[in-house]
């Protein structure tokens, strides 16, 4: 936005300073600048519409070195690019200092955390447009190895560019090769063409970059958040306030973790249904979502849809305890739907062998129904399969909940 206005913005200014920088300073826009944008993305606007595959901008960039090269722009107090060093970067090998390299791990850490997460989150928003899907390995590899090869001329640690990014979806750049062929344009332009790349004026690329980045503004992300996942418009509402208030690097970490605390939230209090049993089927469901689902008496029917780890073992205990309490009748049995557990570790193996035991206790018997593979093992190394009972595990939960009334009816 400085740029497109002509506005000196105060050096180490945070985005919201900078952004009532410019209100305070629109007023003082430098009128010559503004107009070269403002035709710049009239253009790029135009042949979006009307020549969606033409070149537009190749064509805006040659048309502002044209008009600076005739007008002399520069007279007028339009900011060109200015001189750029001819030649290539000499080749040199990086300073091997293990003092050095101390002193810089967090600052490099930060940047690569940054750059991947730059560069994966601009993979996946072009991805999503395309029906592909980025790897993250992949792009942290790439990421690694661009950066490794650009130490041995001295460059700046490199990443995904969101404005690139931008203008080379803009262009349908689908494939490397554009890289390829970008990589081979600014070669020519360092060894033969700097001397016309100078007069470029300064607003015509950042007219580039504005209407580049506006197309990939995903406006329709909001609605579709707000209408079915509030928790994380949330989350991206968070990031993107940190990000705007804080910076980049700090707005990052606030939304990353706030999406880890989030996450650990969920699993902590997993979801869980009391089922019942649909009539004339063996299908059992949430009671609160049928309500011709039936429970049978004196039998606590529960389904756990999430990992069983130490962090959400008291919610089970409690979740169970607070389920007995609310029953109008003795409980007899309590049947578990594992289906939904998928990992068991070994703080969840001990409460399980607790509750069993305590349920002994008190005369109820513990059933286990639809068991994964890899829960049962746990189960079968750490001997709960024995203490539970071969017989009080289950394939099916309508085999379990069978099972209550033969041994009632005995």
């Amino acid at each position: 936005m400085p740029l497109l206005l002509g506005v000196q913005l105060p050096k180490g200014s945070d985005n919201f300073s900078a952004f009532v920088f410019l209100i305070e300073q629109v007023e003082k826009t430098h009128l010559a600048t503004f107009t070269i944008a403002l035709g710049t993305i009239a253009i790029l606007w135009v042949c979006k519409v009307f020549w969606p595959k033409f070149p537009a901008v190749l064509l805006v960039t040659l048309l502002g070195i044209c008009l600076a090269a005739i007008v002399h722009t520069d007279q007028l107090g339009v900011n060109n690019v200015g001189p750029i060093p001819t030649g290539l970067p000499t080749f040199k090998v990086p300073v091997w200092d293990f003092s050095l390299l101390f002193s810089v791990t967090t600052a490099a850490t930060s940047i690569a955390f940054i750059g991947f997460v730059e560069a994966i989150s601009i993979g996946k928003g072009l991805a999503r447009s395309a029906a592909e899907e980025p790897y993250p390995n992949r792009e942290f590899f790439a990421l690694g190895c661009a950066n490794f090869a650009g130490s041995f001329s001295g460059c700046y640690p490199v990443s995904g560019s969101f404005s690139r990014s931008a203008v080379a979806a803009r262009a349908s750049a689908i494939s490397a090769r554009h890289n390829w062929f970008a990589a081979t344009i600014v070669i020519m332009v360092l060894l033969w063409l700097t001397p016309w790349v100078r007069l470029l004026p300064v607003s015509v690329i950042a007219a580039v970059i504005f209407v580049s980045v506006l197309g990939l503004l995903e406006i329709g992300e909001l609605r579709r958040l707000r209408r079915f996942d509030r928790k994380d418009l949330f989350l991206l509402g968070l990031a993107f306030v940190s990000t705007w208030s804080f910076g980049v690097q700090n707005g990052l970490l606030i939304g990353v973790g706030a999406s880890l605390i989030t996450f650990v939230f969920r699993t902590t209090r997993p979801h869980y249904a009391l089922l019942g049993r649909l009539p004339g089927t063996e299908i059992y469901r949430n009671v609160l979502r049928y309500s011709e689902a039936q429970r049978c008496e004196g039998v606590l029917l529960l389904r756990i849809d999430a990992q069983f780890y130490f962090g959400n073992v008291s919610f089970l205990r409690e979740t169970l305890r607070v389920l007995e309490r609310d029953l109008k009748e003795k409980l007899h049995f309590v049947v578990l739907d594992a289906s939904g557990i998928n990992y068991l570790d070994s703080s969840a193996e001990a409460a399980l062998r607790e509750l069993v035991c305590d349920y002994k206790r008190r005369g109820i018997c513990l059933k286990m129904a639809s068991v994964k593979g890899p829960v049962r093992d746990v189960m079968e190394r750490s001997g709960l399969a024995e203490l539970i009972g071969e017989e009080n595990l289950f394939f099916r939960v309508h085999e379990a909940a069978q099972s209550c009334h033969t041994t009632t009816e005995v």
